[in-house]
This record gives C-alpha cells, sequence and structure tokens, in this order.
C-alpha cells in the first residue's frame, strides 16, 4: 500500500467551524461558508501550481509513503491554529501563507501515516532539553528544507518565505528547528530518525 500520490479533497465543513467557533468564545457569522468557498478556491488554485511537485516530492526525500488514496484539506475560519490530522487548514489573508502552511501540514500528516517508521525514542532522547514542539518539528523542518531545495533550489526559500522558520518573529520551537536541521544536516536526520520502509 502507499507510494501514489493522494488526491487532495478541498471541504468545509459547517458543524466542524462552527463548533471551533463556540470553543473559542466566537460568534459563528452565517456567510463564513460563502468566504470559504471563495478562500478554498483561492487555495486549491494556488496549490495547483505545485501540487504535483510536492505530493511526490515529500515521499523522495523523506523516504516515506502516502498510505492513503486521498485527503480531507478542511478549511477553518475559527480553528485555533492549522494542524495535520484531520488536516485543517486556517483561512489567512494571502492565500500564498495558506498554500505553505499546507505544505508544512502534509509533511506532518505523511509523518503520522508512517508513525511505525519513525524513531521517536531515540528522536526524544537525543533532543531531551528540546521543547515537544521543537521534537516534533525537526524531523518536519528537515523534510520542508529538502523539499524547498529540490523546489525551488535553496532550501530556506519557497514555501518558508511565507511558513518562515527562520524569521525572529516565527515561534521559538520552529526557530529552534530548523536551526538543528541546519547544524546537523537535512539528509542526517532524516537517515537517523525514519527506519528504512
Amino acid at each position: 500500500m502507499g507510494s501514489k500520490n493522494p488526491r487532495l479533497n478541498f471541504t468545509y465543513s459547517y458543524i466542524y467551524d462552527q463548533t471551533f467557533a463556540a470553543l473559542s468564545g466566537n460568534k459563528y457569522f452565517e456567510g463564513t461558508s460563502n468566504e470559504a468557498a471563495s478562500y478554498m478556491k483561492a487555495l486549491e488554485k494556488e496549490f495547483s501550481r505545485f501540487s504535483g511537485k510536492v505530493l511526490a516530492g515529500i515521499p523522495k526525500v523523506s523516504g516515506l509513503r502516502w498510505q492513503k488514496p486521498y485527503i480531507d484539506v478542511y478549511i477553518s475560519k475559527y480553528a485555533p491554529s492549522s494542524f495535520s490530522v484531520p488536516l485543517t487548514v486556517r483561512m489567512y489573508k494571502n492565500a500564498k501563507v495558506g498554500n505553505s502552511i499546507l505544505v508544512h501540514e502534509l509533511v506532518h500528516n505523511i509523518v503520522f501515516q508512517n508513525q511505525k517508521r519513525i524513531r521517536y525514542v531515540k528522536l526524544f532522547k537525543d533532543f531531551r532539553s528540546e521543547g515537544t514542539m521543537t521534537k516534533y518539528h525537526i524531523i518536519e523542518g528537515a523534510i520542508l528544507y529538502l523539499l524547498n531545495r529540490d523546489i525551488f533550489s535553496d532550501g530556506l526559500s519557497g514555501f518558508f518565505e511565507y511558513d518562515n522558520w527562520a524569521s525572529p518573529k516565527a515561534d521559538e520551537a520552529y526557530r529552534h528547528a530548523i536551526s538543528i536541521v541546519l547544524e546537523r544536516g537535512a539528509e542526517k536526520i532524516i537517515k537517523s530518525y525514519i527506519s528504512k520502509g
């Protein structure tokens, strides 16, 4: 099973988003589904520019395989953040930002689909002094770095332009993770913490 590129199914769930709104103390705006439909169209268009290279490139650089024939991508106005399972992308002002976040979450998603191949015990032991968020972004940072390098010729360009882990404005966990990737080498991290399939 696996290896064929999955199909992404962009979708909006009124119930899902309304639940996020209620949990965050926000009032759900009735026009949100129309806003989400417009955003989905812009995000799908932006992602289509890179979809083949991204969906084939992630397994190529990581050695992991897609285990599912399709992945639902939920669009949300009220989610507290974007996350990988279920794959959820917040509505950002710019579709380029949303696209970069989508690629980030796809990397988390393939790692989640292949959990048995991830050497978490070794990773957590080797980086025991780092915070949990940093630990969970070291492998993903290595994959994103190599993907950017393959597509854009520079590991810190491309999708990192809009999801910039190295920026002083980035969350400290992301800055630590990408600094570890740059210091130790992305290929070495993948070889050390992802077992052969």
